[in-house]
């Protein structure tokens, strides 16, 4: 009977046992073009590592065949497991660059928006316009925390 029970207990629980998951969240920029825009980029949600990594890869691939030097203009990767992530820059130092980014990680959605914005403020010293850039979770269900 305690057999029976444990093993019906842990088929209800499957359902509501997360799969892990996993994402980037990271940019992309001309490192010969100053002037040129960041590209900001983030994989699918609820990927797995290998999904995530080649989803990387691959853009990271695209775009720096599109630069004539062909030299990596990838910077900034942050992989996420079962995490959010988001991206602030000061907008009063131009647009988004490897110098003025700034990221923050954890569980909840808010809190890395927050978090990311108060790093950007603090290296500015107070006097800043920071904007968060994006903000992404590797699991969809992670935005409803």
């Amino acid at each position: 009977m305690f057999k029976k029970c444990a093993w019906l207990l842990y088929a209800i629980s499957l359902p509501i046992m997360a799969a892990d998951t996993y994402g980037y969240l990271g940019f992309w920029h001309h490192a010969n073009a100053s002037s040129a825009a960041t590209h900001t980029r983030t994989t699918a949600e609820n990927a797995t590592l290998a999904q995530a990594q080649q989803q990387w890869d691959d853009f990271c691939r695209e775009m720096n065949f599109r630069q004539p030097e062909q030299e990596n203009g990838c910077f900034g990767a942050t992989l996420l497991h079962n995490q959010c992530a988001a991206a602030a820059f000061d907008t009063r130092r131009g647009l988004l660059k490897p110098n003025n980014v700034y990221i923050a990680v954890g569980k909840n959605m808010r809190q890395v928006q927050h978090e990311a914005q108060q790093q950007c403020e603090q290296a500015a010293q107070g006097e800043s316009a920071c904007e968060v850039e994006t903000a992404f979770c590797s699991n969809s269900d992670l935005y409803q925390e």
